[in-house]
């Protein structure tokens, strides 16, 4: 306070003015009053030691953030520093919450820094973000802030991007810089979202979920622009096949497929198809380019919210790359945007996205995908061998794409939604076909033709596991590469590109001391020309995992030594699991289920003009499914397999289901069920009934209902003729998947442990699920003395 003369509204004072000050005149009774908020718990930050990661929370998912840092503790040793967003503003806002404390405690850690080792990461923001970091409205999502471009009106210009945290060097912000963090962030608004989200990952790093889809790699090419997104996805697809040639490639391009026009627009429906079966059977990235707006993929609308809703795919989760507009969208708290549908889808979806917010460019949008590309297969540049690290985390993928892509604004808008410190599948030793028919693969090796029986052999190659790896190996031959030309639907020039889409056989070895072989009957549906087929191979001993693959041969012909066959296969057909019985119920959905044998082998080359393992469906829709590429056989033998069919969005009603299918000698079975469709908002029973009934001693209790998911009680009450209580039998059921619930069994004791004596007795099947419904049916039972 300074002494001052008042003369009339003039005040008077003096002060030095050697430096420059600056003077403030007010009321003191017009002042700001303090007012006491609460206590600030003793925290510091800046102690800290050095972390690897720094997960910044809301404190709603501060359980699910420290339950994911022990999960990469135990997984991997990353030391990760798990932090509440209130925590950092106290530390380095004064306690406002303000956008710029997150950069400015990531830029503390990484400016004291002394070596590469002590360098922070990576940065995981768990909590959705906002638009309006400044609303406090309820249903405004802003739980960990987001930074909004300066310019947040324009269209193609604004952005939201994650990346202000990790630009840390001297003059860099808001676009301007090179990321030095790898970045991610779970955008959850709900608890449910957060346990989810941790869950999935858990899941992902189980060995439970390894299989063959890991080497597979899916592009998406949409069909406009005169072709540019199908021959840019084409040029992604042929660095991979170049460069990686373990993975397996499938390219669903739009031009190649029968387009529809209906009332609605033009649409793709096999395209579709295609993208949900992949997503079902399982990719290691799922990778479009083209046109998409935050609630579905393309103008055709070829991948919408419901389609992701409809994957069961939770044991292969896909890492979905879409380098199109705002697919993912979720700084929006009016909806929630397909991309984080597909994040926080409960029965699948995505492990992970690396996707757009805003509006973007094509040609800027390659240009990081391509980049994306060169470095999520490559070797990290540190890698020392021997380390179990030898890939990139996908924060640190993403960032060196960005840095690789240059200075546009348009690489802001992507982001990876998900956790950055998460490494991909990636195999840990290497796989090799080391005989064919008796012969090693360092000879001149006999032509594979159509039917003649096949006998391959292969190693686990690498010192360390040569000899003590034991697991099962997924074999899998394809056919020659063919050449397609697309249907030109729009007009203009097709596009044409080479692919492998014919499977001719896929089976199951076991793996015995590094060593696996396999025994099988190629079809006679085979292309008869003469080129080169390919060995995929994968491998999983529930801890490591390895892949390989054998291109040395040519396939085409048939053997002049044919064997006879004349009956077709057995084929059994159920719903979600063995337990189901023709006229079942279920919801809207269902898992099919084809379980197949013969003693020369299923059919599954697609080759043959009306020779594919199919599955019609008549009723209230009428569908045919293609399954060539879903049959697997059984662990070491070509003689039996299985099918596994994901159907969805069922309309209710009844519904007769059949399948056939094909031997290698072309001979044919075919067998069917029948099921109803009930809605899932739905809950019923169907099926209810004791077996044996009459019974003398004991009986058991089934049923069958359409909330395979849901945990749920079971009881069962039994009254004798005269409405008497004789018996309460009560259960807890978990939500397996099953649709069919049984046996339940009864000893025929009444509640005091008394024999019930014989007669016809009456009982109520009651079922209550977890979030409350309830569903009851009444039946008789016959006891015989």
């Amino acid at each position: 306070n300074l002494e001052y003369n008042l003369l009339g509204s003039s005040a008077q004072f003096k002060r030095s003015t050697e430096i420059l000050r600056e003077f403030i005149a007010f009321k003191p009774e017009q002042a700001f009053s303090v007012k006491v908020l609460g206590d600030v718990p003793n925290q510091n930050i800046h102690g800290e030691p050095q972390p690897e990661m720094v997960i910044v929370t809301h404190p709603n998912f501060l359980s699910q953030a420290n339950e994911l840092a022990q999960l990469h503790l135990e997984n991997s040793g990353l030391q990760t520093l798990v932090l509440t967003n209130q925590q950092v503003y106290n530390e380095f806002s004064s306690g406002n919450a303000d956008v710029a404390a997150i950069r400015n405690m990531m830029r503390m850690f990484y400016n004291r820094a002394i070596s590469e080792v002590e360098m922070p990461r990576y940065l995981l923001l768990f909590g959705d973000g906002s638009y309006n970091n400044k609303s406090s409205k309820s249903s405004n999502t802003n739980f960990v802030l987001t930074y909004q471009s300066e310019n947040s009106s324009h269209t193609v210009n604004s952005f939201v991007s994650d990346d202000f945290f990790g630009l840390l060097d001297e003059n860099e912000g808001e676009a301007t810089g090179l990321l030095d963090l790898g970045i991610g962030r779970i955008p959850s608004s709900t608890v449910a979202e957060a346990n989810l989200a941790v869950k999935k990952i858990r899941q992902y790093l189980d060995p439970s979920s390894q299989g063959g889809w890991h080497n597979q790699i899916s592009f998406i090419g949409d069909d406009g622009d005169g072709n540019l997104h199908m021959n840019q996805s084409d040029q992604l697809a042929r660095f991979v096949e170049e460069n990686y040639p373990k993975y397996n490639i499938e390219k669903i391009y739009f031009d190649a497929y029968p387009m529809v026009t209906t009332s609605q627009g033009a649409r793709y429906p096999d395209v579709t198809n295609a993208i949900n079966n992949r997503a079902n059977q399982g990719t290691l990235i799922m990778n479009y380019i083209g046109h998409a707006n935050a609630r579905w993929l393309a103008h055709e609308k070829v991948l919408m919210i419901n389609d992701i809703q409809s994957w069961r795919n939770f044991d292969r989760l896909p890492l979905f790359v879409t380098a199109t507009c705002e697919f993912s969208r979720f700084d929006d708290f009016s909806y929630k945007s397909a991309g984080e549908h597909s994040l926080f889808s409960s029965q699948g979806g995505s492990i992970g996205l690396v996707s757009t917010s805003r509006v973007v460019y094509a040609n800027p949008n390659f240009a990081l995908n391509r980049n994306f590309f060169q470095y999520v297969f490559a070797e990290r540049d540190d890698y020392v061998e021997g380390e179990t690290d030898k890939y990139y985390r996908l924060g640190d993928v993403l960032r060196l794409a960005k840095i690789a892509t240059g200075s546009s604004i348009n690489k802001r808008n992507f982001l990876l939604l998900g956790d950055p410190a998460l490494r991909l599948h990636y195999p840990e030793v290497d796989l090799a076909v080391s005989e064919m028919n008796g012969k090693p693969i360092t000879v001149e090796l006999d032509t594979i033709k159509a039917l003649q029986k096949i006998e391959i052999k292969g190693v686990v190659n690498g010192a360390r596991f040569a000899d003590d790896f034991f697991g099962e190996a997924e074999i899998t031959l394809f056919d020659k590469v063919k050449n397609i030309t697309t249907l030109s639907n729009r007009g203009g020039t097709p596009f044409e590109y080479k692919t492998r889409e014919n499977t001719i056989y896929k089976g199951r070895s076991s793996v015995v001391d590094g060593v696996f072989s396999s025994t099988f009957i190629i079809p006679k549906d085979i292309m008869y020309s003469y080129g080169r087929g390919r060995f995929s191979l994968f491998a999983s001993s529930g801890i490591f995992s390895g892949s390989g693959y054998f291109e040395d041969f040519i396939v085409g012909g048939i053997t002049e030594n044919i064997g006879s066959d004349v009956e077709g296969p057995s084929i059994e057909v159920y719903l979600n699991d063995k337990k189901f019985v023709s006229g079942g119920i279920t919801d809207s959905n269902p898992k099919l289920l084809v379980h197949l044998s013969d003693s020369s082998g299923i059919n599954t080359t697609g080759v043959g003009i009306g020779h594919d393992l199919t599955a019609t469906i008549t009723g209230p829709m009428e569908m045919n499914y293609v399954l060539n590429d879903y049959y697997v056989s059984e662990v070491d033998s070509y003689q039996g397999g299985k099918v596994e069919y994901q159907l969805s969005d069922l309309e209710t009603g009844s519904y007769k289901l059949s399948v056939k299918a094909w031997d290698v000698y072309n001979n044919s079975s075919e067998t069917g069920i029948e099921f109803t469709v009930k809605a899932d908002t739905e809950f019923s029973l169907s099926h209810v009934l004791n077996y044996p009934n009459p019974f003398t001693e004991s009986t058991g209790f089934y049923f069958e209902h359409n909330q395979p998911f849901e945990d749920f009680d079971v009881s069962i009450q039994v009254f004798s003729p005269s409405g008497k209580l004789v018996k309460t039998i009560e259960y807890l059921f978990p939500g397996t998947g099953s649709y069919r619930v049984g046996p339940i069994y009864w000893d025929g004791l009444d509640d005091f442990g008394d024999r019930i004596g014989r007669g016809v007795y009456f009982y109520k099947l009651k079922v209550r699920l977890s979030n409350g419904k309830t569903a009851q049916s009444y039946q008789k039972l016959v006891i015989l003395k």
